[in-house]
C-alpha cells in the first residue's frame, strides 16, 4: 500500500482515490529512463560525498576543525563576522 496520495514524475502520475490505486501505464523504455535518471543522480551524489569526505580528512581540514573547537567564543564571533562580510 502506498502512503502518499500522489506521486508525479516526468509528467506521469500515480494517484490514490478512496484507497483505490490509479495507474497511468508507461512503456518499458520510459520506465528504464526514469530508473536510470534516479541512478545517475544517486551516483553523482555518492561521488560528491566521497570527494567532500576526502577533503575533510586532509590534515589542513583536521587542524582547522581542531582550531575551531578550541577557539574562544570571542574568536568564533570574530570569524563569523569576517565570513559574513566575505559572503556579502
Amino acid at each position: 500500500m502506498i502512503d502518499y496520495e500522489k506521486v508525479v514524475e516526468n509528467g506521469r502520475a500515480l494517484t490514490m482515490k478512496r484507497d483505490i490505486l490509479g495507474v497511468l501505464p508507461i512503456s518499458e523504455d520510459e520506465s528504464d529512463a526514469l530508473l536510470c535518471v534516479n541512478r545517475v543522480k544517486l551516483n553523482t551524489l555518492t561521488c560528491e560525498f566521497d570527494a567532500m569526505l576526502t577533503r575533510m580528512q586532509r590534515s589542513a581540514a583536521r587542524s582547522g576543525m581542531k582550531s575551531a573547537f578550541d577557539a574562544s567564543p570571542k574568536r568564533l564571533g570574530t570569524a563569523a563576522v569576517a565570513a559574513g562580510r566575505k559572503i556579502g
